[in-house]
């Protein structure tokens, strides 16, 4: 295998009119010197639809890894918030309106992050994205 020479480090210029100048240079360096390599052939479209679709996969899998752990680290925060409350704030006297609060606000803010999220990540297959039902659509 052959040891290609490590790129020089590219200095980035401050001034976005100096940047655009430079890169108009390069271009045109290129386009005098011949430098530039003809492009043999481009990817098929089938090729990239399966990269897109492996892509949207290893996607999928990270936001719903990284939205497991937050739920458990959001649930483990509030169960700690009202534990402190109940034992140092009201030495385990809590109203029972506190603690169906408490339960029903939990469950709507989890439910309703992970019905967002899995919307975005698992769109409608038919195109349709109003919540409303197909079966009042004329065939």
């Amino acid at each position: 295998m052959v040891d290609e020479p490590e790129a020089e480090p590219v200095e980035v210029p401050l001034d976005p009119a100096s940047a655009q100048s430079d890169a108009k240079l390069e271009v045109e360096t290129i386009l005098r010197t011949g430098s530039g390599e003809p492009v043999e052939s481009l990817p098929s479209t089938a090729h990239l639809a399966t990269q897109d679709y492996k892509q949207d996969i290893d996607l999928k899998a990270v936001y719903a890894r990284w939205l497991r752990w937050m739920l458990m680290g959001q649930l483990a925060f509030a169960d700690l918030v009202f534990f402190i409350y109940a034992w140092a704030g009201v030495s385990w006297n809590v109203p029972t309106a506190a603690i169906n609060v408490w339960l029903g606000a939990t469950l709507i803010e989890v439910v309703g992050i992970v019905l967002v999220v899995v919307r975005y990540l698992f769109p409608r297959r038919d195109g349709n994205t109003s919540p409303a039902s197909t079966s009042s659509q004329a065939p």
